[in-house]
């Protein structure tokens, strides 16, 4: 008996559905951690609309990648570290390096979640809340969740360690200089490092959106100053504070993982570091709460302003994401789910419902979120016939009402209204409108599983040609008889003369 095989279709249910899922959960996790690092329910509540609005989590949640998981895994484990700041127990210790290690195994860059618990420990030794010993056991249980979990996640390692390990390395190599121009890899590992935070960083503000990121660096500056002060005051360690080293090491990550990232990297996609988001939103969810708990007004007013500048900032971009993701295959989805898992048919999509599409494209303008500003391949079975025809099968589809008017000088669309069909038997009747008097007319012709036998009159040339079937050819013919009917002195508002 072969082995089971799902459909294509199945498994592209469950991994848009997932996704969905994941995103939901990182939603609820980044109220919960909120709330137990001592943020309000107002404040926690924030963070989370911050969260769902920002285009890159729309894109990841939407979109078949790793990347969800490495914000999943990365998410949970700061919510396991927030207990352990109350219980100082090894066990949360473990789970958290055993979920860093989940996120290593979805994307090798959630490797980096291990910056974060690094940096946690390290900040416990530095306010004493413990000791050098302690600091060294707690190391190594962290450690030993990490290796567990990689293993069991990644089981290639066990049976074929040496090539699994070599092949993570490539790849690591494969995506630092993927896609960059030779004249920057030709350049010294410093000025390419340079190079990659003096490019990027402006776009990674773009994207996160640059009074969230203010918010965050200011958030940044008052932990690292607060970090500080405890360090340095003679305090009993069951007085400090049990999660500033947590808040420090949450609130620093999102930059130091950045500045990690973008060393030496010519070009990056902003989604690729969604995992980023949650920190960076809680390090300015934490800058709103002390400007909030300052006596001062202006500072009260300030904070206000720039919740709802972070606001009015992602939301237009938001709105660009949910029209992109609310297509045809999505809302059959929802619609699916809703059904099978909900047992309820929501009318809000059951009405827009429509046949399974035979060809996806992409044709958004460029988008930061997903790859969508990258050159796209039509795959499918019949792909050496069109090939060897040389001839496009999308995207364009014949206009499907009647029009007597093709204007050669405008935009083209997928409904091409220079496309049409002409039935057997039938005459059809064109106006063609241009801008130039030409002196050549070039036709394309198609022809389905049937030959085809045309006669084309253009003005007073005429022409006829015989067509196999399922073949195509390229007509010119001579322009006939031309009409200027709108010169360019007719009319004050055209810059151009106009021929039929």
């Amino acid at each position: 008996n072969k082995p089971y095989q799902p459909e294509i279709s199945e498994l592209y249910y469950w991994a848009r559905t997932l996704r969905v899922l994941y995103g939901m959960a990182v939603l609820l996790i980044c109220f919960y951690a909120a709330r137990k690092v001592d943020f309000s329910h107002s404040l926690s509540l924030l963070a989370v609309a911050l969260l769902s609005l920002a285009p890159v989590s729309i894109a990841i949640t939407h979109s078949a990648t790793g990347d969800i998981g490495v914000d999943l895994f990365l998410s949970a484990a700061i919510f396991i570290l927030s207990f352990h700041a109350g219980k100082q127990s090894r066990g949360l210790l473990f789970a958290a390096g055993f979920l860093v290690g989940f996120a290593f195994a979805a994307k090798y860059h959630g490797a980096l979640g291990c910056l974060l618990i690094a940096m946690y420990c390290t900040f416990r030794l530095c306010l004493k809340q413990v000791n050098l010993k302690q600091f060294i056991v707690d190391g190594l249980v962290t450690f030993l969740g990490f290796i567990i979990s990689i293993h069991i996640a990644i089981p290639q390692l066990v049976t074929a360690g040496d090539r699994t390990w070599s092949d993570i390395f490539k790849n690591f190599t494969f995506i630092k200089n993927y896609n960059i121009d030779s004249e920057i890899l030709e350049k010294t590992a410093l000025e390419q490092a340079w190079l990659g935070i003096t490019r990027n960083t402006p776009y990674l503000i773009s994207n996160f959106g640059p009074a969230l990121m203010l918010l965050a660096a200011v958030g940044a500056v008052l932990i690292t100053i607060k970090l500080f002060r405890e360090a340095r005051e003679e305090k009993a360690p069951q007085r400090v504070d049990p999660y500033t080293p947590l808040l420090a090491a949450v609130i620093i990550f999102p930059f130091l993982a950045s500045l990690i990232s973008l060393l030496g990297k010519g070009k990056i996609q902003a989604f690729h570091f969604s995992y980023t988001l949650l920190p960076f939103i809680l390090a300015a969810c934490y800058c709103i709460k002390r400007m909030c708990s300052a006596k001062n007004a202006y500072f009260k007013a300030a904070a206000a302003l720039l919740i709802i500048m972070s606001l009015a900032q992602t939301l237009p971009a938001s709105l660009n994401e949910h029209f992109f993701w609310r297509k045809d295959d999505t809302e059959q989805l929802a619609h699916v789910f809703a059904k099978n898992v909900l047992h309820s048919t929501p009318s809000h999509i059951s009405a827009r419902i429509t046949a399974a599409a035979s060809r996806n494209f992409d044709l958004e303008n460029f988008n930061p979120s997903t790859f969508r500003n990258r050159d796209r391949g039509v795959i499918f079975a019949s792909s050496p016939f069109w090939n060897k025809i040389e001839a496009a099968p999308a995207p364009c589809v014949p206009f499907p009402y009647e029009t007597d008017w093709i204007f050669t000088e405008g935009p083209t669309f997928p409904r091409n209204d220079r496309m049409f069909m002409i039935r057997p038997g039938n005459t059809d009747t064109k106006h063609i409108i241009m801008h130039s008097k030409p002196e050549n007319i070039t036709l394309g012709i198609r022809t389905g599983s049937l030959p085809a036998l045309l006669e084309i009159s253009a003005g007073k040339k005429k022409q006829k040609t015989k067509i196999e079937p399922d073949s195509q050819e390229i007509l010119t013919m001579e322009a006939g008889k031309w009409k200027h009917i709108a010169p360019r002195k007719a009319f004050t508002e055209l810059d151009r003369d106009i021929y039929l």
